[in-house]
């Protein structure tokens, strides 16, 4: 085995030289599978496999449990996973402030956008005419791995490292076809809900969580009937009177076709964040653009004011 100097000259030789062996390493830690981090990087599954084997062998070390149609990491794969992951984001971290030395707004932002995804599009393509050079990085999953720039999400994120920003309060209501008789009520109260199907979206999603939280407060069990992940589905179900659903009003109105109605729930409201982490290099693109989203935010609430069919 190698000593504690020799295996730290071995790492800095392997970071100096191979670096693409760590790029490739950490993300298939994070995979699981050589076949995904090779589809990402749009190379051979056997390039991926081959240049984590060779890594191993520099370093005289097995970093993978493996199996025929799975890769685990092992206790030393963990370990070193932990401390090159680091290195990596050191590094993105000074290639954000080199890039950012300029006097031109560039480079590359990543985001979560786990709410509010219209707007967000919006602010993106005002952003881009403005700032052709800025490319995007998209994610919807707030549980990925990835280190964002920005994440948009309620206040059920649950992240406090984070500085936050309001963006939105936005007032919860139902979403109601007009083929279903609870359309044509003036008040809708609990009874009414009880015996009614609820579309929503998955169970990670802020849409899922606020119906959960509300059906609760008025004690009773939602009947989810449909789940989906995007919610352009969501509005088309309701459309065609397969459920009901709890939406916030400032961010899909606009969206649904004018076959559906919205009723007041109650004094229901979603609040929408941006986040981002202090720690971290915030490059003139990221600041411009966190500018140009809290205009839009602005915008989208001063232009949609809550009247109740």
């Amino acid at each position: 085995m190698l000593t504690v100097i020799a295996w730290r000259a071995k790492i800095f030789t392997v970071i100096k030289m191979e670096l693409l062996q760590i790029i490739y390493f950490c993300d298939a830690a994070e995979t699981q599978n050589f076949s995904k981090t090779a589809h990402k990087f749009q190379v051979p599954p056997s390039n991926i496999s081959q240049s984590v084997h060779r890594l191993e062998t520099e370093l005289d070390t097995e970093f993978f449990k493996r199996s025929a149609n799975r890769i685990v990491l092992n206790e030393q794969g963990k370990l070193f996973y932990e401390r090159t992951k680091k290195a990596l984001a050191l590094l993105d971290e000074a290639k954000k402030v080199i890039n950012d030395a300029g006097n031109t707004v560039g480079g590359e932002i990543k985001i979560c956008v786990n709410t509010n995804r219209q707007i967000v599009t919006q602010t993106i393509e005002k952003f881009r005419e403005i700032y052709p050079n800025v490319s995007f990085v998209l994610n919807h999953d707030i549980s990925s791995v990835m280190d964002f720039d920005l994440i948009i999400g309620d206040d059920m994120i649950g992240r406090n490292t984070l500085k936050k920003q309001l963006l939105l309060e936005d007032k919860i209501v139902l979403a109601i076809s007009k083929d279903n008789p609870l359309s044509q009520k003036n008040r809708i109260y609990v009874e009414d809900l009880r015996n009614q199907r609820f579309i929503t979206m998955t169970n990670h999603s802020s849409l899922y969580r606020h119906t959960e939280r509300i059906c609760k407060a008025m004690n009773f069990v939602p009947d989810i009937a449909i789940q989906c992940d995007d919610p352009f589905y969501v509005r088309k179900y309701v459309a065609l009177g397969l459920g009901i659903a709890f939406i916030p009003y400032i961010s899909q109105r606009g969206q649904f076709p004018d076959n559906v109605v919205f009723k007041d729930a109650g004094n229901y409201k979603r609040k929408t964040f941006v986040y981002w982490n202090p720690k971290s290099h915030m490059t003139k693109a990221v600041k411009s653009f966190l500018e140009a989203l809290t205009e839009e935010f602005k915008t989208a609430t001063e232009k949609e004011k809550l009247i109740l069919l």
